[in-house]
């Protein structure tokens, strides 16, 4: 966690290190340098440099503060691949389940701060479209 209290630096030996906002649980960062995971972290007391171990040896990040965290939004067309990709894995019938773990990797991405029913709008959209086309 930075000294302010701010932010959290997540992750596990399937994902990657993550930055979070620790009053929203948003994801400001996903530092996707590790092919593996990540096996821990150690973060300077300044919060400028994150240290990442795994099977494929250390990481030294260089962190930057300048970049805050995003407010929340209902939809970003960057994250309409990932949409498209559930939907072909899914189809259009698929379980709150399923939703719930779309979301989750929409977090992992760096698309932690799209609201839940912006997502799902945009989900029916997109299944609606494939239907007509």
């Amino acid at each position: 966690m930075t000294a302010d209290g701010r932010f959290a630096v997540t992750g596990g030996i399937w994902s990657y290190a993550v930055v979070r906002d620790v009053h929203t649980g948003r994801v400001i960062r996903v530092l996707d340098g590790h092919e593996r995971g990540v096996h821990g972290c150690a973060l300077t007391p300044d919060g400028r440099f994150l240290l990442t171990p795994n099977t494929d040896g250390l990481r030294l990040w260089e962190l930057d503060w300048e970049l805050d965290a995003r407010d929340a939004a209902d939809w970003d067309d960057g994250a309409a691949r990932f949409l498209a990709a559930f939907l072909r894995r899914h189809g259009p019938l698929w379980t709150t389940k399923d939703f719930d773990g779309l979301l989750c990797r929409l977090q992992d991405v760096g698309y932690g701060w799209l609201r839940a029913d912006g997502v799902r709008a945009q989900l029916h959209r997109m299944a609606a479209h494939r239907a007509d086309s």
